[in-house]
């Protein structure tokens, strides 16, 4: 009996939907995401976004992301120099941003 309680778990495991990006993704112009290093405090995200403020001229990021131990921004930057400078805020992952994606299908 306990086999089958086993057994009828593994396969609600396996019949799960899963999500996979397409490798077709296009590149959104000018959007990036900033992640900060892993283990940042809510303090440091309220910094970090000061600072992008300050580099993008007062336009604040579009969108701040604060999701269990994630936290990062959205943020428009059209110019490299914004960006070079974004990537050398003290909080910001060592990868610096990355530009979003838009995917154009989804395998399932």
């Amino acid at each position: 009996m306990h086999f089958l309680q086993v057994l009828s778990f593994a396969a609600c495991g396996l019949a799960a939907p899963t999500l996979h990006a397409a490798r077709d993704a296009e590149p959104l112009p000018n959007q990036f995401i900033v992640v900060m290093k892993h283990g940042a405090a809510e303090t440091a995200l309220q910094s970090t976004i000061s600072a992008v403020t300050n580099i993008l001229g007062g336009t604040a990021p579009r969108l701040v992301h604060s999701i269990g131990s994630f936290k990062g921004m959205t943020v428009s930057v059209g110019d490299e120099s914004l960006l070079a400078s974004i990537g050398g805020l003290e909080n910001v992952s060592l990868d610096g941003p990355a530009q979003l994606t838009i995917l154009s299908r989804f395998l399932y």
